[in-house]
C-alpha cells in the first residue's frame, strides 16, 4: 500500500504542476515538479530495496483466458513506461535546472 501512495502523490504533483504551468506559475510549477521526481525517486528506492531483500522472489499470477490477457497487457504497458519515463524526465529536469 505504501508504493501505491507515493504514486499516487506523485501523479497529484504531476497534476498540480500541469495547472501551474498552464496558469503561467513557472516558479511553483518547477517546485511541485521536483517535488513529483523526488517522490517518485523514493519510491523507486523503497521498491528496489523492498526487492533486494526478499531475493527478487516472483508471485505467481494464477489465471487464464481474459483476465491474464488483461493482466500482461497491463504489465506490459506498465514495464513500457516504467523504461521510457526516465529517459524523458532527465533531460527535462536538466532544462529544468537551467531555468529553460
Amino acid at each position: 500500500m505504501k508504493f501505491l501512495s507515493a504514486n499516487a502523490t506523485a501523479t497529484v504533483l504531476l497534476v498540480m504542476g500541469r495547472r501551474l504551468a498552464k496558469r503561467g506559475e513557472f516558479e511553483r510549477h518547477r517546485r511541485v515538479m521536483f517535488s513529483a521526481f523526488a517522490v517518485s525517486s523514493l519510491f523507486l528506492l523503497f521498491y528496489v530495496g523492498h526487492k533486494v531483500s526478499r531475493n527478487f522472489e516472483t508471485t505467481t499470477f494464477n489465471v487464464e483466458g481474459w483476465a491474464k490477457t488483461a493482466y500482461l497487457v497491463l504489465l506490459g504497458s506498465h514495464v513500457l513506461l516504467a523504461m521510457t519515463v526516465p529517459i524523458i524526465a532527465i533531460p527535462l529536469i536538466r532544462l529544468g535546472l537551467k531555468d529553460e
